[in-house]
């Protein structure tokens, strides 16, 4: 089968599976830099929110013959019952900006590689990035989803930009603050065998990670350039700062010993082929100043 073949055939299966009532569909979902990939949903009887589960990779186990057709329908059965988040949610608590106000948060993506989504979401430029934005809600059945402020809903609440920005900025500084990790401690936290710390070298050693605590878009300590300034003061200088990902930056003393035109060689080497497209940040290391206390670009 080719792909347009396979989705019709999954989602021919997973209607006979789950029988009369369910509504099974593939969308189109634009991802961050430029990525679009099929997402499938299933909507159960009383649920109008489902997780989206991407069928590329399955795709790939099946077209080389890892995964048989019907393995592929009850992995992708199993991953919608895993996530827990079908259920329903009254979608009139969107329409009013005080049911939301408290969980929108700010998200930095690369300006020029997501040019054309930009003029569908309310953003202001940052460095060589963009500012957007995205909410948290909640209803019953699941925990918390998220969701990208677009162009419609702030026009439906008629809050400018500007106010936007000053709300986002406010909550992620009470909710979700900037967190410092040594590159050791990471490795650690993240169940990296004990040998991997061994093996650090000087430059690595010399690292911390800045995140938050969900881990989940973290690079947005950038943007609270205050959380920087107790490392420079330590360390005596100013300090690269490294995109590792849209989730987290490293900050790196810039004691002389590393240039940084090497550094963003490092940066590209790493982001080609360590992560994933829809997460790369930047190709471009920033620097805190400590005599500005601000980022740089």
């Amino acid at each position: 089968m080719n792909y347009t073949e396979f989705k019709s055939e999954v989602v021919d299966r997973i209607r006979e599976s789950e029988g009369p009532g369910t509504e099974v569909g593939i969308h189109r979902v634009p991802k961050n830099n430029g990525l679009v990939l099929d997402g499938l949903t299933i909507l159960r009887p009383g649920c109008n929110i489902s997780p989206t589960i991407y069928l590329e990779k399955y795709y790939r186990h099946y077209s080389t013959g890892e995964m048989p057709i019907e393995s592929v329908v009850s992995d992708i059965l199993k991953e919608h019952s895993s996530h827990d988040i079908c259920g329903f949610i009254d979608t009139k608590q969107l329409t009013e900006f005080g049911n939301i106000g408290g969980k929108i948060y700010p998200r930095l993506i690369n300006y020029n590689r997501n040019r054309g989504f930009l003029q569908q979401v309310p953003h202001r430029r940052f460095l060589d990035l963009a500012v957007i934005y995205y909410f948290e809600v909640s209803g019953h059945g699941f925990g918390e989803a998220t969701s990208i402020l677009n162009n419609r809903e702030a026009l439906c609440w008629q809050m400018d930009e500007e106010t936007i920005y000053k709300t986002a900025m406010a909550n992620m500084l009470r909710s979700k603050p900037a967190r410092m990790l040594s590159m050791d401690r990471l490795l650690e936290e993240i169940g990296a065998p004990r040998s991997l710390t061994g093996d650090m070298n000087p430059m690595q050693l010399q690292m911390t990670v800045l995140t938050n605590e969900d881990r989940y878009f973290g690079a947005n300590c950038l943007l609270a350039p205050e959380c920087f300034r107790k490392l420079a003061d330590s360390a005596g200088k100013d300090l690269f700062l490294l995109p590792s990902s849209v989730h987290e930056i490293i900050a790196l003393p810039d004691d002389g010993s590393y240039s940084r035109l090497d550094l963003e060689k490092m940066v590209i080497e790493v982001n080609t082929t360590q992560v994933i497209s829809c997460e790369v940040l930047s190709d471009h290391v920033y620097r805190y100043s400590r005599e500005a206390r601000t980022v740089l670009y």
